[in-house]
C-alpha cells in the first residue's frame, strides 16, 4: 500500500478519510458490540478511502502528463522545422514527422539510416566538411546543402542545417530548415539581374563579370582569350517590316544557333539590342578562333522561318585577342567593336580581326610565347659574354652577360625578338634571375683562374625591380658562391632611375648596399639622360651605340660625348662607350678620357668556355 511521501500530506489525507468515514457511519451505523472489531473495521475503512483518494489524484496527474506529452508530441512532430537526433556516425535515431515529410520516407523506415543517404551528390562535399566541423566543435555548426528529391516531388529541397554535439550522450541534436522557397526566390532575383529574359543568355552585366574572371584565369595559365563582337545585319529592317514579335523570335533563334557553335565553357551573351558578344577562353591555337567565327557567320546566314515568313539576316563579327591586342577588358571590348565595324564596311556577312595583319602577327607571337615557356626548362637559353676593355691599357676588366636563345627549329633568335615578349607574359623575372645566376657562376669561376678575375654585368628589367625581394635573392646567390658584390654589376634603364616607385628605389638601394655596381645602359638616348647623372645610385654610365656610331663624322655627337664624359667624371661616375667598331672610334674615345669600350672591335659576344682564348689577343 502506497503511503504519502510527507507527514503533513499523510495527516491531511487521514483527516479527509476520517471525515468521509463519519459521514458514512451516520448513514449506515455499525454494530459496536465488540470494541476491538470496531476499531479494526474503522482502520480498514479509513485506509480504503485513503487509497481511493490517492488513486484519484494519480489518475488526474497521469491524465495531465499524458495531455502534456500529447501536446509536446504534436508540437515536435508538426513543427515547421525538422528535428533529428543522430549518433556520431550521423545515423538517424529520432526524427519528427516534419523531417520524415522532408525526406519523403515513412518515419519508421528512417530510423537507423545514415543521413548522408539523403544528401544530393552536389552537396556531399559540403556535408562532409560540415561533419568534420561538428565532430570537432563544442558549439553550434551550420551548413546549407541540397537534398535528394523525394518521390513525386517536382523540385529537390534545399536545406539549412544547424547541429550541436551532446558529448555525454554521444549524439547530435539537429535542426533542418527547409529553405527551398527562399533559395528559389533568391536564384530568380539573381537570374533576372544577370540574364536576358528574351534569349536566356547572360546579359551585359554577367558577361562583363565572366570576362573579367576569364581574363584572370587566362593570365595565370599563360593562354589566350578571344572576344567576338557580333552585330546582326539588317535586323532593324526585320523589326520594321515584320514587327517586334517576329524580331524577338529571330533573336531567340539566333542566340540558339550561336550557342551551338561554341563550347560549353565559352560565354555567349546578349550585349544589347541586336548585338551579341562571345568570349572564347583558354585558347592555345588561333585556328579555332577563325573556325568559330566562320561557323557563326554561316549559321546566321541561313534562313529564319518565323511563322509564315522566311527572314534573312547576316552577321558582322569583330575579333580581338588577349593578350595580343589589349591587356584589359575595356581595350578588348573597344577593339572588338572597331573590328566589327570594319567587317560591316567590308560588306557584312563576315568577320574581321582587330587589324588586317593581326592574324599572321598574332599567330607568330603566340608561337613565340609558347616556345618561350619551354625554352628555359628545355635548356635552350645560353649566356654569352662580351668584353669591356680598359681603353688606357687595352686589358679586359669587365664583361657583359648577354642572353641568347638557341631555338631548336629557328636557330639563334635575336634578343630583340623575344625580350619584350618575356616582359609581357611575366617571364622576365624568372629569366632575369637565371641570367644573374649564370653570370655570377662564371664570375666566380674566372676569379679563381689567374689573370681572369673581372666584373660581370647583367641587364636587369625594370619589372624585376617592381616586386620587392629581387635584391635579397641576388644577395643570396652571391653569398652561396662566396662572391663579393663588387664582382657583379647590373645595367638598368634611365626610366628605372627616374621612376618614382618606392619599391624600385628600395630595391636599388639594397643592391648598392650589397656592393653591386649600378650602370645606366643606353645613356644619351632618353629625354632625361642628364637628370640621371644626379642620381646617387649610379656608378657607371654606358654611352649608347647610336652616339658612338657617328663619332668620326658628326661633330655634334663628338661634342656631346666629350660633354658626357666630362660631366660624369666630375660626378665620380665611370663611362663605358658601347658599339665601338673601328680603331678610329676607340682612339677618339680614349683621347676624350672615356674609361672603357665595348664593341665588335674588341670581340663579339662569345660562349663562356671560349672567351679567354679570344680575349687574350685583343687589339690594343
Amino acid at each position: 500500500m502506497n503511503e504519502p511521501d510527507r507527514p503533513d500530506e499523510a495527516a491531511e489525507l487521514r483527516g479527509r478519510a476520517e471525515s468521509l468515514l463519519r459521514e458514512q457511519q451516520r448513514d449506515a451505523p455499525v454494530n459496536c458490540d465488540a470494541a476491538g472489531m470496531n476499531r479494526l473495521v474503522h482502520e480498514l475503512q479509513v485506509h480504503q478511502i485513503e487509497l481511493e483518494l490517492q488513486n484519484a489524484e494519480l489518475t488526474h496527474a497521469r491524465d495531465e502528463i499524458e495531455d502534456g506529452l500529447r501536446r509536446y508530441t504534436e508540437l515536435y512532430d508538426f513543427a515547421p522545422v525538422a528535428y533529428l537526433t543522430l549518433d556520431y556516425d550521423f545515423v538517424i535515431r529520432q526524427i519528427n514527422l516534419t523531417g520524415a515529410t522532408l525526406l519523403g520516407i515513412e518515419r519508421s523506415l528512417l530510423i537507423g539510416r545514415p543521413f548522408k543517404q539523403f544528401v544530393a551528390p552536389d552537396g556531399r562535399s559540403d556535408f562532409a566538411d560540415f561533419v568534420v566541423r561538428i565532430l570537432g566543435s563544442q558549439g553550434r555548426e551550420t551548413c546549407e546543402i541540397p537534398l535528394l528529391r523525394p518521390g513525386g516531388a517536382e523540385t529537390r529541397p534545399y536545406v539549412h542545417i544547424e547541429a550541436v554535439a551532446i558529448e555525454p550522450e554521444g549524439s547530435l541534436r539537429v535542426m533542418v530548415f527547409d529553405i527551398t522557397e527562399q533559395k528559389r526566390l533568391k536564384e530568380m532575383i539573381w537570374r533576372q539581374a544577370n540574364y536576358d529574359p528574351l534569349t536566356q543568355l547572360p546579359n551585359r552585366r554577367l558577361f562583363i563579370d565572366r570576362l573579367r574572371h576569364d581574363l584572370e584565369t587566362t593570365h595565370r595559365a599563360g593562354q589566350m582569350l578571344a572576344l567576338l563582337f557580333i552585330d546582326l545585319d539588317r535586323f532593324k529592317e526585320v523589326n520594321d517590316t515584320y514587327g517586334h514579335d517576329a524580331g524577338d523570335k529571330l533573336l531567340i533563334e539566333a542566340a540558339r544557333r550561336m550557342s551551338e557553335c561554341v563550347r560549353a565553357t565559352d560565354t555567349v551573351a546578349r550585349f544589347s539590342g541586336d548585338e551579341f558578344t562571345i568570349a572564347l577562353s583558354a585558347l592555345t591555337e588561333m585556328d579555332r578562333i577563325g573556325s568559330v567565327a566562320g561557323d557563326i557567320v554561316e549559321a546566321l546566314a541561313q534562313p529564319f522561318v518565323i511563322g509564315d515568313a522566311v527572314l534573312h539576316v547576316s552577321a558582322s563579327i569583330g575579333i580581338t585577342m588577349y593578350p595580343l591586342d589589349a591587356n584589359d577588358m575595356t581595350g578588348l571590348i573597344r577593339n572588338a567593336d572597331q573590328a566589327m565595324y570594319v567587317a560591316k564596311a567590308a560588306g557584312r556577312n563576315r568577320f574581321s580581326y582587330f587589324t588586317p595583319s593581326l592574324q599572321r602577327a598574332a599567330q607568330e607571337r603566340l608561337d613565340l610565347i609558347r616556345d618561350l615557356r619551354v625554352a628555359l626548362p628545355g635548356g635552350q637559353f645560353e649566356v654569352h659574354f662580351q668584353p669591356i676593355v680598359d681603353l688606357a691599357t687595352g686589358r679586359v676588366v669587365k664583361a657583359e652577360a648577354l642572353l641568347r636563345w638557341h631555338h631548336p627549329q629557328r636557330g639563334m633568335v635575336c634578343p630583340g625578338a623575344f625580350i619584350g615578349v618575356t616582359e609581357d607574359v611575366g617571364l622576365s623575372g624568372i629569366l632575369g634571375d637565371w641570367v644573374f645566376a649564370e653570370a655570377a657562376h662564371w664570375a666566380r669561376r674566372w676569379r679563381d683562374e689567374p689573370g681572369h678575375a673581372i666584373q660581370v654585368s647583367v641587364n636587369v628589367s625594370p619589372m624585376q625591380f617592381a616586386i620587392a625581394g629581387s635584391a635579397e635573392r641576388w644577395g643570396r646567390m652571391l653569398a652561396d658562391l662566396a662572391l663579393a658584390g663588387s664582382q657583379i654589376g647590373i645595367d638598368v634603364t634611365e626610366g628605372l632611375l627616374l621612376n618614382d616607385s618606392p619599391v624600385a628605389a628600395d630595391e636599388l638601394r639594397r643592391v648598392r648596399e650589397a656592393g653591386i655596381t649600378v650602370a645606366v645602359d643606353g645613356f644619351g638616348t632618353g629625354q632625361s639622360a642628364l637628370a640621371c647623372l644626379t642620381k646617387s645610385e649610379i656608378d657607371v654610365i654606358k654611352i649608347d651605340r647610336s652616339l658612338v656610331r657617328d663619332l668620326g663624322t658628326d661633330a655634334n655627337d663628338r661634342a656631346l660625348i666629350d660633354g658626357i664624359i666630362a660631366m660624369a667624371h666630375k660626378l665620380g661616375i665611370q663611362v663605358v662607350a658601347e658599339g665601338v667598331e673601328t680603331p678610329e672610334q676607340r682612339d677618339m674615345l680614349r683621347a676624350a678620357g672615356c674609361d672603357f669600350g665595348q664593341g665588335f672591335l674588341f670581340a663579339p659576344p662569345l660562349p663562356p668556355e671560349s672567351v679567354w682564348a679570344r680575349w687574350a689577343t685583343l687589339p690594343m
